[in-house]
């Protein structure tokens, strides 16, 4: 079951505004699996962090909650790198031919186990409790947090599995 980030890019020269804003983050269960084994290397051998070659982040330009957001040229990043720690990952990358380095904001294990159990739950729900879920605000009880998890109900009320 994929999960999907849509988080902020910063980048270190303030007067450089031609970089991406945001990254599309979508994690299949073997990535997904592949981070927790990082993690976990991590802390066997209380490491700061581990690093990989790794270009999962879509980088995007625009604005993150508008349409009018269009895919940043990934030929202009440079050296895509996923970066684990014991408790988050990120990513980093160069704009290419320069020094300017872009980073994605980090994800938290915490919240990817708590997205990953919303999925589950939605997957696990009878059908008929399906609209009751789409149709709760945050913060209600039972609410929905995660934009994957929003999808993966509308699949489900469409008649997809996944």
């Amino acid at each position: 079951m994929p999960v999907t980030y849509n988080l902020p890019v910063h980048v270190n020269d303030e007067f450089y505004d031609e970089g991406p804003t945001h990254a599309r983050i979508t994690l299949d269960d073997k990535q997904i699996a592949r981070l927790f084994t990082l993690q976990k290397v991590v802390m066997d051998h209380k490491l700061y962090a581990v690093e990989d070659w790794d270009c999962t982040p879509e980088l995007l330009k625009g604005s993150e909650d508008d349409d009018d957001e269009e895919k940043w040229d990934d030929g202009r990043a440079d050296c895509q790198v996923l970066k684990v720690t014991d408790d988050s990952f990120y990513w980093e990358f160069y704009i290419k031919n320069t020094s300017i380095l872009c980073s994605v904001d980090g994800i938290t294990f915490d919240d990817l186990k708590d997205q990953l159990k919303e999925n589950d739950r939605v997957m696990r729900a009878p059908k008929s409790e399906l609209p009751r879920l789409a149709m709760l605000e945050a913060p209600a009880k039972g609410a929905l947090k995660y934009e994957s998890s929003r999808e993966l109900v509308e699949k489900r009320l469409k008649g997809e599995r996944k």
